[in-house]
């Protein structure tokens, strides 16, 4: 019981201590200014917070943009025919290539009777066919190959223009 006692006198002498304590303390100094300035401060950090943030979220927006519209002008510069990029290439060669045989093949209907100014333009035409034959080749290989496309128009076009320039009268305007 000894151990008992001892802890009853103990807990008598912490108690008689806790009692001699003062009820209030006053501070030696005005805090409110202290936890004023902490309250604001912590305000502004989850203002700043929140527009880091916006500024972020609108820095990934403009640079998501920025990626997006260089990936189109890109797109455009490379293929300035206006000619489809992709699977669609393929498609528009072939519809390319359909309408300028069409074209071509009115052309000799439309000059089959006139007598033409040069007696070689039909070894000159086929030297232009070989060309786009060749182009369509290469083509197959690379469809979205903008330049090719544009060499393939030209190679048609300079074949419509030369059935017209040879068979054009003389007093036709050219």
């Amino acid at each position: 019981m000894n151990n008992s006692n001892s802890e009853q006198i103990a807990e008598q002498r912490l108690q008689q201590q806790i009692d001699q304590l003062p009820k209030s303390l006053t501070p030696a100094r005005d805090l409110w200014a202290g936890i004023d300035h902490a309250i604001e401060q912590q305000q502004i950090n989850q203002r700043y917070s929140w527009q880091k943030w916006s500024a972020m979220a609108a820095g990934f927006a403009v640079l998501g943009l920025t990626v997006w519209l260089s990936i189109n002008v890109n797109n455009d510069i490379y293929n300035p025919s206006g000619t489809p990029a992709g699977d669609d290439s393929s498609h528009y060669l072939v519809s390319l290539s359909a309408d300028f045989e069409k074209r071509k093949q009115a052309l000799l209907v439309k000059y089959e009777d006139q007598s033409s100014a040069t007696e070689n333009w039909r070894e000159q035409l086929q030297e232009l066919d070989d060309a786009a034959t060749a182009i369509k080749k290469v083509l197959d290989q690379d469809p979205t190959n903008a330049q090719l496309i544009k060499m393939l128009q030209q190679t048609y076009q300079q074949q419509l223009d030369l059935i017209n320039a040879v068979n054009k009268s003389p007093w036709q305007k050219i």
